[in-house]
């Protein structure tokens, strides 16, 4: 009993000095980090019990998203959401002018620090060849970007701002990637030779070699593939 009861006189002092009682399983945005009795990591992490918001003190100064743990957890509350935003910009050769349906690509899209992934997101670009991926951590990143036909762009150093959107121009695809293994070589000059000149319904048609998205493997899509012969990708071993 006498445990309850100091719990219960140190959130009425937090009360009294403007804290705010947090219902269980909530989620907050929270500037500081100041203490907590069961501790945890920096960045999204997943509490549940009753916590209170009072004043910050020193601590950590990035803005973080917690559900409180039980105990006394003391912040300062931010307003407006901490999640990033990436917008990409991909140009495709041989597929006519934005818009154009043939810009519309399935993506790969990773993010790298110090050289290892740290996450990986899924987005198709629309008619202009433009994707985006929401509820992104802030940060600085090395994103990469991979498609089933084209080789991996990287742009270093990309900063994702919380409650804002990052444009991020990846330039033009690099076609030829006909096995998707990163790399324009053998393997896929092997499958090109065995599609050329087919169209969907043929026996030997590969769509991976319509490089140029037309329904026909010829002569543009030999062009990029010559273009891009022996390149591999950024992100490639």
């Amino acid at each position: 009993m006498r445990k309850y009861k100091f719990i219960l006189i140190g959130v009425l002092l937090f009360l009294l000095a403007g804290g705010v009682v947090l219902a269980a399983g909530d989620n907050y945005d929270i500037g500081r980090w100041v203490t907590s009795s069961g501790g945890g990591e920096r960045g999204s992490e997943h509490y549940t019990g009753v916590g209170v918001i009072g004043q910050p003190g020193a601590g950590r100064s990035e803005s973080e998203n917690f559900t409180f743990e039980a105990g006394f957890l003391t912040v300062s509350l931010v307003t407006g959401t901490e999640n990033a935003t990436l917008q990409g910009h991909v140009t495709f050769v041989g597929r006519g002018s934005a818009p154009d349906p043939k810009w519309i690509e399935p993506f790969v899209v990773k993010g790298f620090v110090l050289g290892s992934e740290v996450w990986s997101q899924t987005a198709t670009t629309d008619n202009n060849g433009v994707f985006t991926i929401t509820g992104l951590s802030p940060g600085i990143y090395d994103i990469g970007i991979k498609n089933w036909t084209c080789l991996s762009e990287v742009n270093t150093s990309v900063t994702l701002t919380a409650g804002e959107t990052t444009v991020v121009d990846f330039g033009t695809t690099r076609e030829g990637d006909i096995d998707n293994n990163d790399w324009v070589y053998l393997g896929d000059l092997s499958a090109f030779c065995t599609a050329w000149n087919t169209k969907p319904g043929d026996g030997f048609w590969n769509a991976n070699a319509d490089l140029d998205r037309n329904e026909w493997v010829y002569l543009g899509d030999l062009s990029l593939f010559c273009t891009n012969w022996n390149q591999k990708g950024d992100l490639a071993p």
